[in-house]
């Protein structure tokens, strides 16, 4: 309750995750506020009440976005928008880091040894 609007419910669902997706593929031009607008988009991405797995995707997809502008926030489109590009293929890069014991879920989502996802989510 102390966590607000923000809170992702059910809490149970964030518990003792270990994810992690690569970028999408983009000619980046700028990098200016990429971080920020990777956060803006897991804020975003749990305001909306999305899944663990969505909304890091969502976040990682915002950052991607940003990139491709050289300034901090232009190169951002609307959350549906966004998410439009998302269903539509947007390629991703490919996974250059070494990750015994992860594995490669079907939403192209690395899930690691640790995750430990609730069976009815």
């Amino acid at each position: 309750a102390r966590m607000g609007r923000g809170a992702p419910d059910p809490l149970e669902t964030w518990c003792d995750r270990e994810l992690l997706a690569t970028c999408y593929e983009v000619s980046a031009v700028g990098t200016t506020g990429a971080g920020d607008c990777t956060i803006a988009g897991f804020l975003t991405g749990l305001l909306h009440g999305g899944t663990p797995e969505s909304v890091l995707d969502g976040a990682v997809a915002v950052g991607a976005c940003n990139v491709e502008r050289a300034d901090a926030v232009s190169g951002v489109p609307s959350w549906a928008d966004v998410q439009r590009r998302m269903e539509a293929g947007w390629m991703r890069r490919d996974n250059k880091l070494a990750l015994p014991g992860w594995n490669r879920g079907d939403n192209g989502l690395w899930v690691g040894p640790g995750d430990r996802k609730p069976v009815n989510s």
